[in-house]
């Protein structure tokens, strides 16, 4: 299959169902390229340009995307478990149905990304703000909305932080009941 840039229609070069595994792409331009189903386990992917690439199906597991850049990416049905994603811009990106199980969230820019069917991660909106729990290692984190601290920290402090940031009484009582309720669930799913 031939991968044409989405803007241009310009043949590329033809990715889609690539075996990549480990390869060492750290800082490339694949801007736009069809990569869907290829096999990327463990490759070296940090601070490369993937905006709106299609990644549907592809295995990522293991893969180092430190720092990337997955602005409206699709990543339906892919498998992200384990994957380094500390500061890798997600915005609009589709992760409807990937598995991010053990998948490295923190500092990962997920606004108005679709999470919905993703596994490996509990997922509530919020009045406010959208929060996300997930493990990484052996640590359960929670993003509410741009703050990010380990479930345990959310816990002892969610009353300080939602009077912090204004939240309503109401609301930082149902948010402190959504952390409570998360962190009975174990998420190490394979």
């Amino acid at each position: 299959m031939e991968i044409k840039h989405k803007l241009t229609g310009e043949i590329l070069i033809n990715l889609c169902g690539a075996d990549l595994r480990e390869a060492d792409l750290r800082g490339a331009n694949l801007y736009g390229v069809d990569l869907r189903e290829a096999n990327l386990r463990g490759a070296n992917l940090s601070g490369v340009d993937l905006r709106e690439t299609d990644l549907r199906g592809t295995d990522l597991r293991e893969t180092d995307l430190y720092g990337a850049n997955l602005y409206g990416v699709d990543l339906r049905g892919a498998n992200l478990s384990g994957v380094d994603l500390r500061g890798a811009d997600l915005r609009g990106a589709n992760l409807y149905g990937a598995n991010l199980s053990g998948a490295d969230l923190r500092e990962a820019y997920l606004r108005e990304a679709n999470l919905c069917g993703a596994k490996g991660i509990l997922t509530f909106v919020g009045e406010r703000d959208l929060l996300i729990y997930f493990k990484h290692k052996e640590t359960y984190y929670f993003k509410i909305g741009c703050m990010e601290k380990t479930s345990d920290e959310w816990l002892r402090s969610f009353s300080d932080i939602g009077a912090q940031n204004r939240y309503s009484k109401d609301t930082t009582s149902l948010y402190g009941d959504i952390i409570k309720l998360f962190i009975q669930y174990d998420l190490n799913l394979s």
